[in-house]
């Protein structure tokens, strides 16, 4: 299972890809949280989410304006390009369902902008603890595209108790539930600015046995990914 509902506001207009088969395009949705500190104070994040959309799904991107609420439902799709001989990774949400929703519809949803991710997969490697109060782990989560199976690798985050459970429970092979939300976070490399994608977990929930060590042998490594410095959990 890999699926994402992201209800946001349109950073700018679309940009459309020239020279595909069928009309492609990829933009940005700017998605507001806010939450009560422990002192009762307000706090608001924004997230910056990228969307990538084909076909008839991206047609209705078309001539909508900067700043319109946009209703996307589809899934997590990861990779990575070469640029200036370097490998740079990627995290976008491929849209399988979108509509521009008008100001009236709010009251249809329970929060004016969602971001919301579903995963179920095995993880690739056993869960790593850069510091006290954080482990991440990648989640190998398979689907079909085109009527080929795909094999999409999700780096999650945990924090705190879910975090010290997941580094006691969890390993390599396991299959996992994970609720949560896309996170990015930005760093710096070699006096660049860069950027890691992946979803910080509030829930989730092992759904097998834990495997013998024999059986932990045929499931595959994770895919690389940069992992920038040990305070950066995706």
């Amino acid at each position: 299972m890999n699926k994402a509902i992201i209800i946001g506001r349109l950073g700018k207009e679309a940009n459309f890809l020239n020279g595909g088969e069928q009309t492609a395009c990829r933009f940005q949705l700017a998605v507001k949280e806010t939450w009560k500190s422990k002192d009762n104070e307000l706090n608001e994040r924004t997230e910056w989410v990228n969307v990538a959309a084909f076909g008839p799904v991206a047609e209705q991107m078309k001539g909508v304006a900067k700043g319109a609420l946009v209703f996307v439902q589809g899934s997590a799709n990861t990779g990575s390009y070469k640029k200036e001989d370097e490998i740079r990774y990627y995290f976008e949400i491929r849209a399988k369902r979108l509509g521009i929703l008008g100001e009236g519809e709010k009251q249809r949803y329970k929060e004016f902008d969602q971001n919301e991710m579903t995963l179920i997969g095995r993880l690739g490697q056993d869960p790593l603890t850069p510091r006290e109060g954080i482990t991440h782990f990648s989640l190998a989560c398979n689907e079909y595209f085109k009527g080929e199976e795909t094999t999409q690798w999700i780096s999650v985050a945990t924090f705190n108790g879910l975090s010290d459970n997941a580094a006691k429970i969890l390993s390599k092979g396991r299959l996992v539930y994970v609720e949560g939300k896309v996170r990015t976070r930005k760093y710096d490399k070699e006096g660049q600015t860069r950027y890691a994608t992946g979803v910080v977990a509030h829930k989730w929930r092992a759904l097998d046995a834990k495997p013998k060590k024999q059986e932990m042998a045929e499931y595959p490594e994770s895919a690389s990914y940069d992992y920038a410095d040990n305070d950066i959990p995706f």
